[in-house]
């Protein structure tokens, strides 16, 4: 309540008794009415400041949990976000895990590719030296037969010149 508010109560209480005092003394009851009335007027001033004074309370109160909230509701947007984010980077720390895992697993089946690849070529270079091996065996065996037969074959004209010799020439 500012000064000058209380210094028209005041005023007004102080009419207010003066003028009751002055009826009741000169007995003019329309005296007295009037203090009453000064001292209503004051007395109503007084429960109005008193319900400003609480409204201006309830108002700063209001405002502190106003600010309150506002500041609660920033709190848990600041969490929900930091969460987010650590969602994010959750996501993006699986994506890499999951990207390495892959590109290791690709790698080691490309391993596994090209040393089956070199097996396999190694197994056909063995396959191919065995296989030339046999087939110069095979050629060395067929001239090996081929030789004998050519023999047995001059063995024979040999044999059969020769029994022509010693029949006379007659075949039968």
């Amino acid at each position: 309540m500012t000064d000058a508010k209380r210094s028209g109560e005041l005023v007004d209480r102080f009419f207010g008794k003066v003028k009751q005092a002055a009826g009741s003394v000169l007995g003019d009851d329309a005296l007295k009415r009037e203090g009453r009335l000064h001292d209503e007027k004051a007395e109503a001033a007084t429960e109005a400041a008193r319900r400003e004074e609480v409204a201006a309370e309830t108002a700063a109160e209001a405002d502190v949990v106003e600010h309150e909230a506002a500041l609660l509701l920033e709190e848990q947007s600041l969490a929900a976000q930091a969460a987010s984010e650590a969602r994010a980077e959750r996501i993006e720390h699986d994506q890499r895990t999951q990207t390495e895992r892959v590109e290791k697993e690709h790698a080691a089946s490309e391993e596994g590719i090209e040393r089956s690849a070199t097996q396999a070529k190694s197994a056909v270079g063995r396959d191919e030296s065995a296989a030339a091996r046999q087939r110069d065996d095979a050629k060395r065996a067929a001239a090996s037969l081929e030789a004998e037969a050519e023999q047995a074959r001059a063995t024979a004209d040999m044999l059969a010149r020769a029994g022509d010799d010693t029949t006379g020439g007659t075949t039968r």
